[in-house]
């Protein structure tokens, strides 16, 4: 039991948390699948981790230049406080539910990369892979369905396919009203895809 509990602690902490890493495993997967040449394949996967690192870093920077001006405005307008963040409970959960949570995660991305063979509509056949959103989405489908009372097997179960099913129709929503303004080659997987998201 504790080497499936270090398993599960290894693949949710040091694969799943590591964006670059997650990325660059599913970007090797999709390369492989495509029988790519062994070049490709490098080539591929190093552009796909590299770019996630530059894109972190430069979010980073970003972000650290707007906290001196948030200071500022904060001081110049005596305004103390927190801003809401579901993250949060979304930790908490984490601690006391990783492997379940973790399941749902894997077979969900299994049955949504099914869906993404299976199905006839070009439109639908996106990945979903903003890593992190698609752990959060897994907290909050089984969260959602152990509130209405489904535990156990049935639970794992469901909330996959919930997360499954989200995960191939969001993008799909959001391609069907963005593709006018950003072409037929890309789309959204975020949870912002849905209504009200900015």
């Amino acid at each position: 039991m504790e080497a499936l509990k270090a398993l599960v602690n290894f693949i949710v902490f040091q694969v799943l948390d590591q964006a670059p890493v997650l990325l660059g495993l599913i970007a090797l997967a999709g390369f492989i699948a495509q029988r790519s040449s062994f070049e490709e394949t490098v080539e591929g996967v190093m552009k796909t981790v590299v770019g996630v690192l530059i894109l972190f870093a430069g979010c980073n920077v970003l972000l650290g230049a707007t906290f001196p001006i948030t200071d500022m405005l904060n001081a110049a307008f005596k305004v103390q406080g927190v801003i809401p963040s579901d993250e949060g409970a979304f930790a908490f959960a984490m601690t006391k539910l990783s492997s379940q949570i973790v399941t749902i995660f894997v077979l969900g991305f299994v049955i949504h990369v099914l869906f993404v063979i299976i199905t006839p509509v070009k439109a639908m056949k996106n990945l979903y892979l903003t890593g992190h959103m698609m752990l959060y989405f897994s907290t909050l489908s089984m969260l959602s369905w152990m509130w209405v009372g489904l535990s156990g097997t049935t639970l794992i179960v469901v909330s996959a396919i919930t997360c499954a099913l989200y995960w191939t129709l969001a993008p799909w929503w959001t391609f069907r009203y963005s593709r006018q303004f950003v072409g037929d080659d890309f789309t959204l997987g975020h949870t912002r895809t849905r209504a009200g998201g900015v």
